[in-house]
C-alpha cells in the first residue's frame, strides 16, 4: 500500500525507534512546517516541505535547503491550515494510506481541526493519526481492524448522528444502534478479541485505540 508519512508541528509524542519505523513502511515523508524539526533531529531528510513557516527555525529551514528539500511555501493569512495544504498536496499523488505523525500537542483546536480534515480526506484515501500510544482512524462503511484484548477503544461520530452503528470483537457491542452525536456512549470501549469490527451506514464514525492498554 503506497503510503506517505506527514509529520505535524505537534508534540513528539512517540520514540525514535517508532518515528523510525513508521518512515521505513512509507513511500513519501512530508514536513509541515516545524514537523521538519523532528525529521532534522532524526536525520531523515524528507521529500517535501509545507506550509507558512512561521513555526520552523531558520536552522532547519536552512538545513532543508541545503539537502534540496522541494519546499512549498505559503503566506501566513490564508484560509487552509498547513495540515490541510500538505493533505491537499499529497491527495495529487495517487497513495492510498496517509499516516499523520506527532499530531497530538497542547493545540486542542489545532487536534480537532485535524480530525475534521480527516473526515474530508478520508475518501481519497486511508488516513490516520498514529503515535507509539494512540491511534485514530475514521470508519466509512465497515472494517475488520486488528486488537490487543484488554486495550481501550473510543467510537464516536463526528458531525451528524449515525443512523446504524455495529460493533463487534468488544466488551460492549452494539448491533444495528444509531449512535447519536451529542450523547458519546462510545468511549472507554474494551477489545475482548484480536480483532474487532466496526460498521457505521450512512456516515463515518471516528475511531481511537488506546494501543495495547486499558485506561
Amino acid at each position: 500500500m503506497r503510503t506517505a508519512a506527514i509529520f505535524l508541528g505537534g508534540k513528539k509524542d512517540s520514540s525514535d525507534t517508532f518515528l523510525r519505523r513508521i518512515v521505513e513502511l512509507s513511500n513519501f515523508i512530508v514536513a509541515v512546517d516545524s514537523g521538519a524539526e523532528y525529521l532534522k533531529e532524526l536525520g531523515i531528510i524528507p521529500d517535501l516541505l509545507i506550509g507558512d513557516f512561521d513555526s520552523i527555525t531558520p536552522e532547519t529551514l536552512n538545513w532543508c535547503i541545503s539537502k534540496k528539500v522541494k519546499t512549498i511555501r505559503f503566506p501566513h493569512e490564508k484560509d487552509e491550515t498547513d495540515t490541510e495544504l500538505a493533505l491537499k498536496e499529497v491527495s495529487l499523488r495517487s497513495f492510498e494510506r496517509v499516516l499523520l505523525l506527532t499530531a497530538t500537542g497542547e493545540r486542542e483546536d489545532h487536534f480537532l481541526a485535524t480530525l475534521l480534515l480527516m473526515l474530508q480526506f478520508s475518501d481519497k484515501f486511508e488516513i490516520k493519526i498514529l503515535s507509539e500510544r494512540l491511534e485514530v482512524g475514521v470508519i466509512n462503511g465497515s472494517k475488520t481492524l486488528q486488537a490487543i484484548p484488554g486495550e481501550t477503544w473510543s467510537v464516536f461520530p463526528l458531525g451528524d448522528a449515525i443512523p446504524s452503528v455495529t460493533l463487534k470483537g468488544f466488551k460492549y457491542e452494539l448491533n444495528d444502534v444509531k449512535m447519536p452525536f451529542e450523547k458519546p456512549f462510545g468511549i472507554s470501549n474494551i477489545a475482548v478479541k484480536s480483532k474487532v469490527l466496526i460498521s457505521a451506514e450512512k456516515g463515518k464514525v471516528v475511531y481511537f485505540r488506546w494501543s495495547g492498554k486499558s485506561l
